[in-house]
């Protein structure tokens, strides 16, 4: 009969290991891994200088991070072999807790995205960087008409919408100046009137406040400009009042003079 060698150690479940003396196992370093980063986040985290902190916070789970790119490389220090206790499980689990422990650190940092393009930008720039500061960082990606801003979680929660405010504004106005009408219809000064008291301004006000009426009583012309659906809604209006407005044609009788007249 073959006889098989069976060593036996006594096994602490306090300790979550059995006292392997000089024959401990020798374990295998667990293989590095990669998690992605929003690029623009992570130019954030290069530009307020945070790796320090991150490894600072990532080393109690025996792990160091490397920002070189926004594919994070994460990988285990030299001391996770040497801490007490070692297990199997250490081993096979260090992956998960390490991905778990970096992914909570970056839900602390986000971004949005904001329809905008160079032009806008040009004229944004200023009043945006206004209000983000030294909070989060924007950047234009011009070829798809995107703007991105990345920061901390909790300032990018306030300052979200004045930032879309602001750039909603500007690619309004660009558009206006590339894009605007100018319709003229023929109108009397009585006509203008009446309409003034149906409610005209405030109804184009509601239209678009950014949009130029501009009546000339010499002329009896009214000038309507801004976007081609402004216009358009705008003449809309008018015509929809003038047709449904009471019209009655009142005939008087001539009134004779005599040509000369006496005292």
């Amino acid at each position: 009969m073959r006889t098989i060698p069976v060593k036996m150690y006594p096994y602490h479940e306090s300790l979550g290991s059995a006292l392997y003396g000089k024959e401990r196992p020798t374990w295998k370093m667990p293989e590095p891994f990669t998690e992605s980063v929003h690029h623009v986040v992570w130019k954030f985290l290069l530009m307020k200088k945070l790796l320090k902190s991150i490894n600072d916070q990532m080393s109690p789970f025996f792990c160091s991070v490397d920002l070189d790119n926004p594919e994070v490389k994460l990988s285990p220090l030299p001391s996770f072999l040497r801490q007490k206790g070692l297990t199997s499980k250490h081993v096979d689990n260090w992956m998960s807790t390490a991905q778990k422990a970096f992914r909570e650190q970056m839900s602390q940092y986000t971004a949005f995205e904001c329809p905008a393009n160079a032009h806008a930008w040009k004229v944004a720039e200023k009043d945006v960087r206004s209000v983000i500061r030294e909070n989060a960082i924007p950047v234009l990606d011009a070829s798809r008409g995107i703007l991105t801003l990345a920061g901390g979680a909790d300032d990018i929660k306030q300052i979200k919408a004045p930032v879309e405010n602001i750039v909603l504004k500007a690619m309004d106005q660009i558009k206006r100046q590339t894009d605007s009408v100018s319709e003229i219809m023929n109108m009397s000064p009585v006509m203008f009137y009446i309409l003034q008291q149906e409610g005209f301004q405030k109804a184009a006000q509601d239209i678009s406040p950014d949009m130029k009426l501009s009546f000339d009583e010499g002329t009896q012309k009214l000038t309507i400009t801004g976007l081609p659906a402004e216009v358009f809604q705008t003449k809309a209006w008018i015509l929809e009042k003038n047709v449904g407005m009471s019209k009655k044609q009142l005939n008087f009788p001539a009134l004779k003079f005599p040509l000369n007249s006496t005292k």
